[in-house]
C-alpha cells in the first residue's frame, strides 16, 4: 500500500517536472493489458492456494498438532523449491530466445534443465533417505525425528513438483499464457482429491 502512496504522490510528481510526460488514459490498450495479465493473476492466485492446501485439508481433517509437524517439516522442502525456482527464473529468457530462434538448440537447453532438475530432485530424495532422520532430531528435536518418513514422502512427491515448475517455466517461455490456468486448475484438483483419499482415511 504504502509503495503505491509513494508512487502516486511523489514518482509522478517528479516525472512530470523533469519530463513532458502526461498521463493518458487509453480505455481500449487498459481492456487489452487486463486481458492480458489476467490469466497470470488467476494462475499466481491458484500457486498460492495449492501451495497452502495441505495445511488447509490437514487442519480439516486432524488436528494442530499434526499441522505444525507438517509445516514444520515442510520447511526444508520449501527451501530447495526456492532455490529451484530460481535457477527456472534464470533460464527462462534464454529458453524464450532459444524457442524463437534456434529450435535445436531450445530442445538440448530442455534437455539439460529435465535432467538438473530431476537431479536436483533425486540427491533431494537420497539425502533425506540417509541423514533425514538425524537432522531432524539435531534441529527441531525427537518428537519430529519420528516424522521423518513424511519429509522422505515430501521429496519424493517434490520431485515431481520441481518437474512441474519447469513444465510452467517452459509454458511461459513459449508465451502459452492463458494455458497456465487450466495447468494449475488441474493441479489444484488432483492435490485435493489426493489430499481427501489420503488424509481423511
Amino acid at each position: 500500500m504504502w509503495r503505491f502512496v509513494i508512487v502516486l504522490f511523489y514518482d509522478i510528481s517528479i516525472s512530470r517536472k523533469l519530463t513532458q510526460w502526461r498521463l493518458k488514459t487509453n480505455l481500449k490498450r487498459l481492456w487489452r493489458l487486463a486481458l492480458l495479465s489476467a490469466p497470470m493473476a488467476i494462475s499466481g492466485g491458484m500457486a498460492s492456494l495449492i501451495a497452502a492446501t495441505p495445511i488447509y485439508l490437514l487442519q480439516h481433517f486432524t488436528n494442530e498438532v499434526t499441522v505444525g509437524y507438517f509445516a514444520a517439516i515442510n520447511y526444508l522442502f520449501v527451501g530447495a523449491s526456492t532455490i529451484v525456482a530460481a535457477l527456472l527464473q534464470s533460464a527462462m529468457p534464454r529458453l524464450a530466445k532459444e524457442y524463437y530462434k534456434n529450435v535445436s538448440g531450445y530442445t538440448n537447453l530442455l534437455k539439460r534443465m529435465y535432467i538438473l532438475i530431476f537431479c536436483i530432485g533425486l540427491v533431494g530424495i537420497v539425502l533425506v533417505a540417509i541423514v533425514g532422520k538425524p537432522f531432524l532430531n539435531i534441529v527441531y528435536g525427537k518428537d519430529y525425528a519420528s516424522y521423518y518418513y513424511v519429509l522422505l514422502l515430501i521429496m519424493v512427491s517434490g520431485l515431481f513438483s520441481f518437474i512441474g515448475q519447469l513444465g510452467i517455466t517452459i509454458s511461459i517461455a513459449m508465451r502459452l499464457i492463458h494455458e497456465q490456468v487450466l495447468i494449475y486448475f488441474s493441479m489444484f484438483v488432483i492435490m485435493v482429491t489426493t489430499g481427501w483419499l489420503l488424509i481423511s482415511h
